[in-house]
Formats: C-alpha cells, sequence, structure tokens
C-alpha cells in the first residue's frame, strides 16, 4: 500500500537536468497518502523544508530567515487490484505453446 510521496525540487541553469549534480536543491517536503480517499483529486500545499534559508544581503539582516518555499500538489489515488504474474518459467512454457511464422513483410514509406 502506498503511504506517501516525497517531492525533492531542483533549480536547474538549463533546460535539462544535470546528472553530476549541478542543480540547486531548493527543498522537498513529504506527503502522507495513508488514508486518502480514492478517485477524489485533492490539492496540498507542502513548504519546502530541508535546507536553512538565509538573507544574506548585508550582515544586518543575514540572521534573519526568509519564508520557505511552497509546492502546490494535486492528487488522486487510484487503486487498482493486479492479479500476482506468472512465475517466469510458466510465462516462457505458455509462450511456447503458439507458433507464428512469417515470411514476407511489406514496408512502404
Amino acid at each position: 500500500q502506498l503511504v506517501g510521496l516525497k517531492f525533492f525540487i531542483y533549480d536547474s541553469d538549463s533546460k535539462v537536468t544535470s546528472e553530476n549534480g549541478s542543480d540547486d536543491f531548493l527543498g522537498g517536503a513529504d506527503l502522507e497518502l495513508y488514508g486518502a480517499p480514492a478517485k477524489t483529486p485533492i490539492a496540498h500545499t507542502l513548504e519546502l523544508g530541508g535546507m536553512e534559508v538565509r538573507n544574506v544581503k548585508n550582515k544586518a539582516s543575514a540572521t534573519k530567515k526568509n519564508k520557505r518555499g511552497l509546492v502546490l500538489v494535486q492528487i488522486r489515488v487510484v487503486h487498482e487490484y493486479c492479479p500476482k504474474p506468472l512465475p517466469p518459467d510458466q510465462v516462457l512454457l505458455r509462450s511456447l505453446s503458439t507458433y507464428s511464422y512469417v515470411s514476407d513483410i511489406e514496408v512502404h514509406i
């Protein structure tokens, strides 16, 4: 059962995300989903945490904390029960029960 989601928010200076860690971490947030109603969209406002944000424009205001960023998300939980997949050996045996032979393929582009 899904009990929650974890969000990590980054700022990228380019149009693509960086895999080498050069993007700026803005913060993270957790959303608990245990007991969330099914098939009903619910909006959540999450406060970013994980970093201490300080105003460093001048030394006098360096100790004054800035407001934390907010993330607005809308979540809809859908429960879908799927049957347990067959073991790989049974899937292989079933796939060998039929055989298809293709003699020609014609393609126009």
